[in-house]
């Protein structure tokens, strides 16, 4: 379970003349400047007289953080021998949910086309795999990047968010099912260990680097286990 708690901000607000926005420090106390202008927050259940103090104050101050709020999916991935991965290619609002799991998923396709590179590859080399590695996750990250977008516009107050929080409410059970599906089907694995079994009710998505490194690997035990063959020399008669 867990609380979130927006300020709305003046149109042209600066750090000028928000006290949060000041508070350029990023150490514990910094994050306890924060937390202190909500302590009064009120909590749901229990007796009634619970707030978001009593969970601070139970919070060990070394367990809270504070971090700047930025979205961005850069379109370079990699140049030369340097490849990135995670939000330091692509940072997602957390309203998403997805922002981890991304960068999960993008290490285990780069995992995947790092292990059928020869041990000393050459920048070609680098290249093609960088470049597959980047077409695969791209658009994962693009949808997840739209998604967190639309879901942290729900807490809006304008007409637009308040229509769509009573669409969503009011989404039928299949669509509901639909929709949970397409965002399950991406389930990545390596090519370099045994695979768990796709079982379930939905089916696994297509996974490029699986499928093509999995066709490289099976081509290179293939070439190692092949028996060298000799030519018979013709004989005279």
């Amino acid at each position: 379970m867990s609380w979130s708690a927006f300020k709305y901000l003046r149109k042209g607000t600066t750090s000028a003349t928000d006290s949060n926005l000041r508070r350029l420090g990023w150490g514990e106390e910094a994050a306890e400047a924060m937390c202190n202008d909500i302590r009064d927050f009120p909590v749901p259940g229990g007796d009634g007289t619970l707030t978001l103090a009593d969970l601070i104050d139970a919070t060990p101050k070394n367990q809270m953080t504070k971090v700047m709020l930025e979205e961005k999916i850069f379109d370079t991935w990699f140049h030369g021998r340097s490849v990135l991965m995670g939000d330091a290619c692509h940072k997602v609002h957390p309203a998403g949910g997805q922002g981890a799991l991304l960068g999960f998923h993008d290490a285990i396709a780069l995992a995947n086309w790092i292990n059928v590179l020869p041990v000393s590859p050459t920048i070609q080399e680098l290249d093609v795999v960088f470049t597959e590695y980047k077409a695969e996750r791209h658009p994962y990250a693009t949808a997840a990047f739209e998604h967190a977008r639309n879901m942290s516009n729900l807490s809006d107050k304008d007409l637009k968010a308040t229509i769509s929080r009573f669409v969503i409410k009011h989404i039928p059970d299949w669509l509901w099912r639909l929709s949970l599906a397409k965002m399950s089907a991406n389930r990545p694995q390596v090519s370099f260990l045994p695979l768990v079994e796709d079982i379930g009710t939905v089916k696994s998505a297509y996974q490029a680097s699986l499928d093509n490194t999995q066709k490289i690997l099976r081509a290179k035990e293939e070439a190692k286990t092949a028996k060298p063959t000799t030519a018979l020399a013709p004989i005279a008669v």
